[in-house]
């Protein structure tokens, strides 16, 4: 994870410009241990020039990394979160789309990007889920942008309707040959991993004997569809609980350009990162999983019907 970030950071700092003038905006005048806000000074990083084009920083309360890299770009941020999976029930990528879009914040943070004429992104890898924007109204802009991106990913509000519709739950379809109705799996994240079932097998059983049968890069961390099957929104909501906090296991890089004040930036960071220090869901989560229901297994793995005499399976239950 660190060794890719750091990839990451090297490879936009080719692309920064070749010499500026140091002047009080410089990021060769902060001095490692120093302070702004709640940011230290952990690195600065240099270009083959020797001009000092980005800096690492630690929040002092959380442990979280933040970088800043200045190159000629509106203002950017990019958002890690740690994810490592113990499965391929694919939870992570519940919260990529859930975070990303749903509930009244995530509507929000799409909506103002949108307004803002900005662009954003989300995904899951491996081990981390990460969610980007660049603004496109200037710096101010951004900060109200950083903030609902924020309220979203780490104080969300998505129902438990939404949880399942995006990721799994089964649904009506009308066959207008037979004139039957059948009961179909759905869901935005099940039926994108439907499309690829089973090309990573033999990668991940190869990475359980490299790193162990527990290792977390033993799991699809995307999901697999029969595991997908079996997981609860209480499950999406204890995977968030548990992982969605800012501590050294999230990160930020944020990228801005070289006119600008990078100190009156990162202040401002400081400020929006104050908010969400304690961060805590705003809806309970059960120790229990209510009414499990009942599910129909059928030889045909993307529906079943109502009268083919299919096994019943309680939810939960292995496939």
């Amino acid at each position: 994870m660190t060794v890719r970030i750091l990839f990451f950071i090297v490879s936009l700092l080719v692309v920064a410009p070749l010499s500026h003038p140091a002047t009080s905006k410089d990021l060769s005048a902060l001095e490692r241990g120093e302070t702004l806000g709640s940011l230290r000074v952990a690195n600065l990083y240099a270009d083959s020039h020797g001009n000092i084009v980005a800096a690492k920083f630690r929040d002092i309360r959380s442990g979280a990394p933040v970088y800043l890299l200045q190159i000629e770009t509106v203002p950017q941020a990019f958002m890690w979160v740690n994810t490592p999976p113990d499965s391929n029930a694919g939870v992570a990528h519940a919260l990529e789309h859930l975070l990303a879009g749903k509930g009244t914040k995530g509507r929000y943070a799409n909506l103002l990007s949108e307004m803002s004429l900005s662009r954003s992104a989300a995904a899951t890898t491996d081990d981390f889920n990460f969610y980007s924007f660049a603004s496109g109204s200037g710096v101010d802009g951004f900060y109200q942008e950083f903030r609902a991106w924020l309220d979203a990913i780490y104080r969300p509000d998505f129902t438990d309707l939404e949880a399942e519709r995006e990721f799994y739950h089964f649904g009506i379809a009308y066959d207008p040959a037979t004139k039957k109705r059948e009961l179909v799996e759905k869901g935005s994240v099940y039926d994108e991993m439907q499309t690829g079932q089973a090309i990573y097998d033999f990668y991940f059983a190869l990475n359980k004997l490299a790193f162990g049968k527990n290792s977390p890069f033993g799991f699809y961390n995307s999901g697999v569809p029969d595991e997908m099957r079996h997981v609860f929104p209480t499950d999406i909501r204890r995977f968030h609980q548990e992982h969605y906090r800012l501590r050294p296991s999230t990160g930020f890089i944020f990228a801005l350009n070289s006119k600008e004040d990078p100190f009156k930036f990162l202040r401002g960071v400081s400020q929006e990162l104050n908010r969400f220090e304690d961060s805590r869901p705003q809806q309970g989560i059960p120790d229990e999983v209510p009414n499990r229901g009942v599910l129909l297994s059928c030889p045909r793995r993307t529906w079943a019907r109502f009268n083919d005499g299919c096994q019943q399976r309680t939810r939960g239950d292995a496939t």
